[in-house]
Order: C-alpha cells, then structure tokens, then sequence
C-alpha cells in the first residue's frame, strides 16, 4: 500500500539538510516533487554574484521555478554601489518566473529608487513584503496591487512622490516639517486608500507620515517604528537625482533629453515631493514633538483591530514622554508589548514613584 502524497511532503518538508533533500528527490520518483518543493522552497541570495547564479539556474530549469514560495535578498556591501549592470534588471526577470511566491524579503539596494523590480509581480500575489527601496510612486503601485500582503516592512525612510497636487505648497521654505508631513499623509492615503492592502496586520516602518498613512482604516495590530521620528527635511527632485543618483526610475513626464546634463527643469520643484525623516532638529520644540506623537496616536487608534504591539521611538525627556506614554494608554488599552522605551525615564518614572497606568501590557522594551 502507497503512502499519501501529502504525507512525503510533510515529512519533506521537517527535513533540515539540503544534501538529504537532493538525496531524496533522486531516490524515486514518488518523492521526488515533494523533495524538490522542499528543497526549493526557501531561496536566500547572499550576494549579486549569487543572485545571478540563481537567474541562469532559473532559465535552465523553470520546472524549478513554481516552487519557490520565499525568496530573500540580502545586502551585498561590496556592490552596494555598483548600480550600472543589469543586476536589477535580471532580479525583476527572476520574480516574475516565480509564479507561486509569497513571501519576499530583499535587503539590497538599500534607498535605491528600485521599485520597479516589483514590476513582474502578480496582482495579489504576495503575503508578506520587506524592502528597503525608496518609497515611491512606483512602490505605491505595487502595493495597491497586492492586496493579500498582511506583513510589511518598509526600511528607507526616504519618500519620494512625484504628486503635482502637494509638491507646489509642501516644497515653500517657510513650511514646518509637521505641515509637510501632513501633505505626505494626505497624499498617501488619496492613493493607498483602505482597498489597497486590506489585510494588513504587521507594519513596521522607518517613517511616521507612512504609518499615519496605512494605520487607519486597517486591521493592523502590530506596529513598529522604532526608528522614525518627528522632523522631516525636503529636497526638489532636482537635487533628489544627484544625492541618490541620475540613475534613479523616473516617468516619463519626469524624463526630457535635455535631463542627461544635470540641470535642473522649469516646474521640476512642483512635479516631485522627496521627504527624508531626518530626527528632531535644533528647532523642534519638545511640545512640538508630543503634539506630533499624540496625533500619530491617535491616527494609530483608528485601526480597524486592536494594536497590541507598538515600538515607537521616545527619545524625549522625562516630561515628553511621561506624557507620550499617557496618551498611549487613553488610546491604546489594548497594548500587550510597549518599545521602546529609554532605560532612564523607567529609572526616573521608578524614583518618583509613577505607575505606567497600562492595564493590558505584558512587556516593556528598553533601549539604553
């Protein structure tokens, strides 16, 4: 009597060693589809070299390839620069072989404009989403389309639209960095309205404005934005492309011949809004910053589930964030997991006898 397909897949699948996998697939030809889904599952590119080993194996075997269900790409610091071959060109090639991925993980090309990889995607394709590309119109079109995603991780805290309808007031020089955050929110929820990404529930992000964006309205119950904080400084597209690069994807209505030569265009600064969070400046008041957390909050309460694990950066003095961590409890009761919290306000808050009024917490995470 044979054995049930679906059993040699789970036990395929508890198999820890590759060896024993590529053993397996050529024993018989019973469990060879299960081996090979196994041992092909899970790819992980350590290196561009590596990463183009892959693309060749993925053209001479695409019976591989609707295996392939994870992939991730880790950063290759000696290329970290190198933006002139068709690398990337090749990786949107691979991704779009694999039919049947969902989960994809890519570290390289860290606040590179290079969204338009995702390109080769199916609609609604993946489940989860980490990557460190600048957050542009092109990302933004990839996220509407997979509205299956219910983890993401979005790593630049560059953002970088190219929105005719905000660039022109955002871009004044007298406008706070809160003022253009809103414009940044606005403009980003107009386009990632609560259709796109509707199953939502793990977002970690370098940028505030975008978790004001994607929080409200979604069942998000993990959030994390351990490194975004509250000022924000602007740069005109012109000025965009040569700090990050004339390589950097632009659409047609942003491309001229007259581009090549580095100048920059009449209208460029009211075509393009690029934002970077930069930290608290000089400037920036600490009644300034709470204001703008305990707005961030409450955008946060309007998701659609119960948050209960948040990592926010608090980097205030006691008094700021005596207050942060108040508002975080009339807004979020439901918080199990708070982060991240300096070690010394937790001394002083132990010294003068103050009580964290959360009902609900479990754990506290401290940076020093």
């Amino acid at each position: 009597m044979s054995l049930p397909t679906e059993l040699f897949y789970t036990i395929c699948r508890h198999v820890c060693s590759r060896k024993d996998l590529r053993s397996l697939a050529s024993s018989s030809r019973t469990i060879q589809r299960p081996a090979e889904a196994a041992l092909h599952n899970s790819i992980i590119i350590s290196s561009r070299d590596h990463g183009r080993q892959i693309v060749c194996a993925a053209r001479r075997y695409p019976r591989f390839t609707p295996l392939v269900k994870s992939l991730r790409l880790e950063l290759d610091v000696e290329a970290i620069l190198d933006m002139q071959d068709n690398y990337w060109g090749e990786i949107r090639m691979l991704l779009s072989a694999f039919e049947a991925l969902e989960h994809l993980d890519i570290q390289d090309g860290l606040d590179k404009p290079l969204a338009w990889v995702l390109d080769g995607l199916r609609p609604g394709q993946l489940k989860s989403l980490q990557c460190t590309f600048v957050i542009d119109d092109e990302l933004v079109r990839v996220l509407r389309s997979q509205t299956y995603i219910h983890d993401l991780t979005l790593k630049s805290s560059i953002i970088h639209l190219s929105l005719s309808s905000i660039a022109s007031h955002a871009l004044g020089l007298d406008s706070h960095a809160n003022d253009i955050d809103e414009h940044v929110i606005h403009a980003l929820r107009r386009h990632l309205d609560p259709l796109a990404l509707p199953r939502l529930h793990c977002l970690h992000t370098e940028s505030l404005a975008l978790a004001r964006a994607l929080v409200p309205g979604r069942p998000v119950t993990h959030l994390w934005a351990p490194g975004a904080s509250f000022s924000t400084s602007v740069t005109s597209s012109y000025l965009y492309r040569h700090i990050y690069g004339p390589q950097s994807r632009r659409t047609s209505t942003e491309r001229s011949d007259n581009d090549s030569a580095g100048e920059p265009r009449a209208g460029d600064e009211n075509r393009t809004l690029s934002l970077r969070q930069a930290g608290p400046q000089i400037h920036t008041s600490t009644k300034e910053h709470v204001a703008y957390l305990r707005t961030a909050l409450d955008d946060f309460a309007k998701s659609t589930a119960d948050i209960v694990s948040l990592r926010l950066a608090l980097n205030l003095p006691f008094e700021g964030a005596q207050e942060v961590l108040t508002h975080i409890s009339a807004t979020l009761p439901t918080l199990r997991v708070l982060g991240f919290l300096p070690s010394c306000i937790v001394e002083q808050q132990r010294r003068q006898s103050h009580v964290f009024t959360f009902e609900s917490v479990r754990a506290i995470v401290l940076i020093e």
